[in-house]
């Protein structure tokens, strides 16, 4: 007779908790296309010719991209003072731990 779950012998089925370590830090998150900022250029743009719409639709693009730098540029200062004050880092580890974007074990 198979689980109430609907899997086969019963305690089969995968656990909603994590027992591994995985990398818990979250992931870059760059977010939207040039597309999307393109259909929001020609929404704010006041007339219809493509020139308006990339005089703003460049700009824009550009300050996104400055404000991730920009948010890089915290969290690595963050890191470092909350390591400096013996806390963990933005990603859960701790300083002595192996990092894990380096790949190292």
């Amino acid at each position: 007779m198979a689980a109430p779950d609907g899997g086969g012998a019963a305690g089969a089925h995968s656990s909603p908790v994590r027992t591994t370590t995985e990398d818990r830090r979250p992931k870059p998150a760059v977010g939207g296309s040039v597309g999307d900022r393109a259909a929001a250029a020609a929404v704010v743009t006041p007339t219809p010719d493509a020139i308006t719409m990339l005089a703003i639709a460049i700009p824009m693009s550009a300050l996104y991209f400055l404000a991730l730098g920009v948010c890089v540029i915290h969290d690595r200062r963050v890191d470092r003072r909350r390591v400096a004050a013996g806390l963990p880092r933005l990603d859960g580890t701790m300083a002595d731990e192996p990092d894990a974007a380096a790949g190292t074990a």
